[in-house]
């Protein structure tokens, strides 16, 4: 026995428990897929690789939006370049069979190498190198019983072969599942454009047949699968509701001409988001309308919300058949009642343009605030002056202007560098989407809509699916984003969350610059740069505007408590501490049972 371990080791063997693999016998590949379970290794891929979205920085100009999301097989490419671990490593496990044929393909795309399936039965697979010849390359898996996973258990490390430019493993079903994504975006795509994007992105060569037949199995499994999907939509809401006491899950259709129910649109709140929405974050809310890249065309319609940190926290979402002033007024409608707005007095709604949304928010909610997207209206202006450099940053300081006389400033600015420019701005109407004409109380300086964006952004793959797996990953990164911020905020220590702790140390450069004089009550002067503000410690105000807009002590009130040894913790707002922190994330959503 350990004569046979060397020699293994010698050869470039790793094993870790040998079986016999002559026995098993060879199942022909079906080409039937089983989509549940694709769906549920999506969905757990998906959770596995999500990164949370760092916090939302005070005066960062975010990048320019582009409507058209990432291609799927580039998502794919990415993955692949990313991780770093070896998921081939000897020892390694897996919950399903699909996951570990997976991790296979990727293996074979990512390193160019030609890969044939070897053995397969019910309880172990095997794989060799396709090319054949003197190469030993290969690994074994099979099903262990005791931890009820499939386990790597023998491993031939290296290639002895070079790549030949082909790969046994992409089989017309293969070939299907890889642009499975792909076709719902475009169900034309030809035969001849997936041989090329397959000779591009992986430098390996498919015929023409074998693309044509992935491509129609593609088209076929779609059809089944939108069938199944819209059919599970009921079961899928009754169990949300079920799960998750206190939820709200609607499913809206109307009938055809023929009779039968078609989908119209579906809502989700959870219960636990709306509570805590309610008693522990600002009353601020971005809506925004991301298009859903499949065959079955809609709209994800999403709200929401800003924790104490500054980050994300998702309120509702629902999917509409197109972004309409109906759509849109059904949307508010159903979080205005959740939510219990009413008139949207002391409620921040934060958006771009989008159709419907203004009219329909005047219905629902005529005393809300509702900010227009700065980001946006830079776009909308570029559109006739895309050539003017300094358009950009003159715009967004207009917007970010805290007092009136910054605004004036900033306005004449941007009448000096450009007249033209400076007319379509005035257009736009600057006095509505500046700072300085923001009302008090709602602790949120944000320009723009940044935050709703960067969550459409987070579930760009879920986007791609059909209707109850996309549903499921945006529920399951909601899960995931909280338990992971629970943690973190249970690991701080600060008084102030993250993000407040961060600006105030970037506050304090200043901040230990200041000169104060004192006055009474409460009121400070404070002198810096040949500048001077006025200082309301009671009030919690400052003539520079930024701290009663957001919520947390600027640099000129920093330097007054620091000479005068009061503790700037003390006057953040009670919406960015760390207590409110964990509040938000010390309750999580309930697991939603699968349709198994």
């Amino acid at each position: 026995m350990v004569e046979t371990e060397k020699k293994d080791l010698e050869e470039g063997y790793e094993t870790e428990d040998e079986e016999d693999m002559k026995s098993g016998k060879r199942d022909k590949m079906d080409e039937t897929e089983d989509t549940l379970g694709r769906f549920e290794y999506e969905i757990e891929e998906s959770v596995a690789d999500f990164e949370d979205e760092i916090p939302t920085e005070r005066n960062e100009i975010p990048e320019s939006s582009d409507d058209s999301s990432e291609d799927e097989i580039d998502v794919r490419e990415k993955r692949m370049k990313r991780r770093s671990h070896d998921k081939l490593a000897l020892g390694s496990s897996y919950y399903t069979l699909y996951e570990f044929k997976e991790v296979v393909l990727e293996y074979a795309l990512s390193k160019r190498r030609n890969i044939k399936q070897d053995r397969w039965d019910k309880t172990k697979v095997s794989y060799v190198c396709g090319i054949g010849g003197e190469c030993k390359w290969r690994i074994y898996c099979s099903f262990d019983i005791e931890s009820q996973k499939w386990l790597l258990k023998t491993k031939y490390k290296y290639h002895s072969c070079t790549p030949n430019g082909k790969c046994k493993l992409l089989k017309s079903p293969v070939i299907a599942r890889l642009f499975l994504d792909k076709l719902r975006q475009k169900a034309d795509l030809m035969p001849q454009e997936i041989q090329q994007i397959i000779k591009e992105k992986w430098k390996i060569v498919s015929t023409r047949n074998q693309c044509q037949r992935g491509r129609l199995l593609a088209l076929k499994w779609l059809e089944k699968e939108y069938e199944e999907q819209f059919a599970h939509l009921r079961g899928y809401a009754h169990e949300i509701m079920v799960t998750n006491e206190g939820s709200t899950a609607i499913v809206d259709t109307y009938k055809n001409k023929a009779g039968e129910d078609v989908f119209k649109s579906f809502y989700v709140c959870f219960g636990v988001l709306r509570d805590t929405w309610r008693g522990y974050c600002r009353s601020i809310i971005g809506l925004d309308g991301t298009f859903l890249k499949r065959a079955v065309k809609g709209v994800l319609l999403t709200a929401v919300g800003h924790d104490a940190n500054n980050q994300i926290y998702p309120i509702a979402w629902a999917v509409v058949q197109s972004e309409t002033t109906d759509s849109w007024l059904w949307f508010i409608k159903k979080i205005k009642h959740d939510l219990v707005l009413q008139d949207g007095n002391k409620i921040v709604i934060i958006s771009d343009r989008s159709k419907g949304l203004k009219s329909a928010m005047e219905s629902e909610l005529p005393n809300a605030e509702h900010r227009k997207c700065v980001k946006h209206i830079v776009e909308n202006v570029k559109k006739n002056h895309a050539k003017k450099d300094l358009l950009k940053p003159r715009i967004w300081d207009i917007a970010r202007s805290y007092t009136k006389s910054e605004f004036d400033y900033n306005v004449r600015k941007l009448k000096a560098y450009d007249l033209a420019l400076y007319n379509d701005v005035m257009k736009e109407l600057p006095e509505t989407w500046s700072r300085y004409a923001y009302k008090l109380g709602s602790c949120c300086e944000d320009v723009d809509n940044n935050a709703t964006e960067s969550f459409n952004s987070t579930i760009t793959k879920a986007r791609a699916k059909s209707m109850v797996p996309m549903l499921e990953m945006i529920r399951r990164q909601a899960m995931e984003r909280i338990a992971k911020r629970h943690i973190t905020s249970m690991r701080h220590e600060g008084v102030c969350s993250k993000y407040v702790a961060d600006l105030l140390a970037e506050e304090k450069k200043i901040a230990d610059e200041c000169v104060t004089t004192p006055a009474t009550r409460g009121v400070f002067e404070v002198s810096v740069d040949n500048d001077r503000h006025n200082v309301n410690t009671i009030r919690h105000t400052c003539s520079c505007g930024k701290w009663q807009i957001s919520g947390v002590p600027c640099e000129h009130a920093y330097g007054a408590m620091i000479d005068k040894g009061l503790n700037v913790d003390d006057y953040v707002s009670k919406f960015f501490s760390t207590m409110m922190w964990q509040y938000i994330y010390n309750t999580n959503l309930e697991p939603v049972r699968g349709p198994r």
